[in-house]
């Protein structure tokens, strides 16, 4: 309950912040964070979804607030969510070790530390779960968790009511729902895309063999890449 109730205040103080930005100043989100050397708004969500993806133990308590409570609602936090989840994929394919390995501090012959070497060719993502132990399998079961009930894209068919449709934001920045629908196909397409680039776990290869044909086929602009 205690983890449930951080992420609403965090995600509640973050809105706080956009709106107060967005309605005492022209200057974006992003230039502010630059400005007075923090990170911007919309990269804190980012931050939190890592925490939980990285953690010893997977919480599904708090992975079913986010999904219910946010990602449903919001287009914007939709948007945060595959944008992250698709480069998580994506670093861990590139770094990720099959089973747990032993770490050390050693430097390079330029004196660039290991981690820091890893860290610049693999991003920030893939060290992190290196540093912190979380193997190949872990990250690919974490992250097609929360991908397997993200929503699935307007069909071609329902394009028009869906352009109708007034979806909410979580964070008032300068864009608006309907820019985030406009990249929410490609988004969805790219994020499964990553993710079945990973080795599938022997365990997910029937439950991946049954989602696929409905839910992500359907939505592929070129399917047999998938």
């Amino acid at each position: 309950k205690a983890q449930l109730g951080a992420i609403r205040l965090t995600l509640m103080l973050l809105k706080d912040e956009a709106a107060e930005i967005n309605a005492s100043t022209k200057m974006s989100g992003q230039k502010l964070a630059r400005l007075f050397g923090l990170l911007p708004i919309d990269s804190r969500f980012p931050e939190l979804l890592t925490e939980l993806l990285l953690a010893p133990r997977w919480n599904s308590q708090v992975a079913e607030c986010i999904l219910s409570e946010y990602v449903v609602n919001y287009a914007d936090i939709r948007h945060y969510l595959l944008s992250h989840l698709r480069n998580c994929a994506e670093q861990a394919g590139k770094a990720l070790p099959k089973e747990p390995v032993v770490r050390t501090c050693e430097e390079t012959p330029e004196g660039e530390t290991q981690a820091a070497k890893r860290k610049r060719l693999n991003g920030p993502f893939a060290e992190a779960a290196f540093q912190k132990g979380r193997t190949h399998e872990e990250i690919f079961e974490r992250i097609l968790a929360l991908l397997k009930e993200v929503r699935e894209p307007q069909s071609s068919a329902s394009k028009e009511s869906e352009d109708d449709e007034i979806d909410n934001v979580w964070l008032e920045t300068s864009r608006s729902s309907k820019q985030y629908r406009k990249e929410y196909a490609r988004l969805f397409q790219e994020a499964w895309l990553k993710l079945l680039g990973l080795r599938v776990p022997l365990a997910h290869c029937t439950s991946l063999l049954q989602l696929l044909p409905t839910k992500v086929i359907p939505h592929m602009g070129r399917p047999l890449m998938v």
